[in-house]
């Protein structure tokens, strides 16, 4: 196993814009956290299960759905 690595998690460098940055760091501030990367974890489930919600109604044939795009834009 490399240093980016471990049993359960990997490692990965992202770029956020700067507004981007400035909201989460907002947030993290009304939830009196300093969490960052829990907080971008549970983003990235949240849209993770968002997504499969809108694509199984999709895959149902429910045409009041909303495109995936236009669900989970921020």
């Amino acid at each position: 196993m490399d240093k980016m690595s471990t049993s359960k998690t990997r490692r990965r460098h992202i770029r956020f814009p700067h507004s981007l940055l400035e909201g989460i760091e907002a947030s993290l501030a009304r939830e009196c956290s300093q969490n960052f990367s829990a907080w971008v974890v549970e983003a990235c489930r949240l849209r993770i299960k968002s997504e499969s919600a809108v694509n199984k109604a999709l895959k149902s044939g429910r045409s009041s759905c909303l495109r995936i795009t236009q669900a989970t834009k921020i």
